[in-house]
């Protein structure tokens, strides 16, 4: 593995993390001032501050932990003691419920902007997953682990595939991974089979007797001769949109199971065997999977490029998900509370009754703390799991 190219994948999903932070961000104060509510601190990260420099009335900077960040408006919390009261400009939770709901929405709405465009940059400019050739040995070795001999026969792929070639179809199977042509391979010794691929643009078929060869078992498996190098092909615009549905889809389904996989991956920190086969990944798995992917000599540097992409876009629409969450501190808890608050003027109008004040957070606090402290546990069990058993 090479530590520097690791580092750089690393520090790639940071750069992308960080800003998305400063744009959700961006969504909310731009709402904010437009609606004229003071603002006094927009803030990524949290923690000590880094650096910040006013502008104006606010307060822009960067703190030391890039794990979210904040923008403070003027009476954001009523009921709650504000410093920013003293000060002039409107209040947030006197705004008109539309403009409450737009400012708190539209920070999350940001991060689906960038989770689609980064996802359809991924998909759609640089293209699909293909396999392609690194390498082709001459000649078959006698077990799977020795190498060549002047006695050796000749490799079935030497003279048929050539290096930069991508293998497109197997016996007119779609290929869509080297795991899938190292199974059928191998479970076709001495078989002939045929090959459609793409070579300097142009497609070209070839019939290739696979050899044979031992496992260290002893086991019989076909051989074929080439080392695998995932490329990437151009693909439609539609075709690239049905990736990001499935993407997306996944990314729902990944955020509906964590109660469930947070259980599983507590019970695989005690017992291994016992852990999921799949689960969600803490930022620090997610720092370790780009890492890995930018450190691969598997992979081509388009290829790496484009998985930490769709790994931005795959945060991108989790923080949107998680965002929406009707429950305080998330920007769904301050829509909710919103929405809640304009129930509540109307039933009192119809009523003849006056409007009511508004809602006291101080109510929401222990909500608030419970869900702070359910997420924290969940994020810790997620970090343990992926610094004691990383998925990669």
């Amino acid at each position: 593995m090479d530590v520097w190219e690791f580092a750089l994948g690393l520090l790639s999903l940071a750069v992308c993390l960080l800003v998305s932070i400063a744009l959700h961000e961006l969504g909310h104060l731009i709402p904010a001032k437009k609606f004229g509510v003071h603002v006094s601190q927009y803030m990524v990260g949290f923690g000590p501050t880094i650096f910040s420099k006013k502008i104006h009335d606010t307060e822009y900077g960067v703190k030391v932990l890039p794990i979210g960040g904040y923008i403070r408006m003027r009476g954001m919390y009523a009921g709650i003691e504000d410093p920013d009261l003293e000060r002039t400009g409107g209040l947030f939770y006197e705004l008109r419920t539309w403009q409450r709901v737009t400012i708190m929405f539209a920070g999350p709405f940001v991060n689906l902007i960038l989770a689609f465009t980064l996802l359809t940059v991924g998909f759609w400019g640089f293209g699909s997953t293909a396999v392609g050739v690194n390498s082709v040995s001459q000649c078959i070795p006698t077990a799977i682990t020795s190498a060549c001999t002047p006695e050796s026969t000749t490799a079935p792929a030497y003279g048929h595939l050539q290096e930069g070639d991508v293998l497109l179809s197997i016996d007119n199977e779609v290929i869509t991974s080297w795991s899938q042509v190292s199974s059928y391979v191998q479970s076709h010794p001495g078989d002939t089979i045929s090959m459609t691929l793409l070579r300097d643009g142009t497609q070209v078929k070839e019939k290739i007797k696979l050899g044979t060869t031992e496992t260290a078992e002893g086991e019989r498996i076909g051989f074929l001769g080439m080392s695998a190098l995932n490329t990437l092909q151009p693909q439609s615009f539609g075709s690239a949109l049905d990736d990001v549905s499935e993407t997306t889809l996944l990314t729902v389904n990944s955020i509906l199971r964590i109660p469930v996989s947070v259980v599983d991956t507590a019970i695989g920190l005690v017992s291994p065997e016992e852990g999921p086969a799949e689960r969600p990944v803490s930022i620090i798995g997610a720092g370790h999977i780009a890492g890995a992917i930018s450190s691969a000599p598997t992979l081509t540097t388009e290829a790496k490029v484009q998985s930490i992409v769709l790994i931005a876009g795959q945060i991108n629409f989790a923080l949107f998900l998680l965002n929406l969450i009707p429950l305080p501190p998330f920007d769904g808890g301050h829509i909710a509370v919103a929405l809640w608050q304009k129930v509540k003027n109307t039933l009192a109008l119809r009523r003849g009754m006056s409007e009511p004040s508004p809602i006291n957070v101080n109510r929401l606090a222990p909500a608030a703390l419970a869900v702070l402290i359910i997420f924290g546990a969940a994020s810790l069990v997620f970090m343990l799991a992926d610094v004691i058993n990383p998925v990669l």
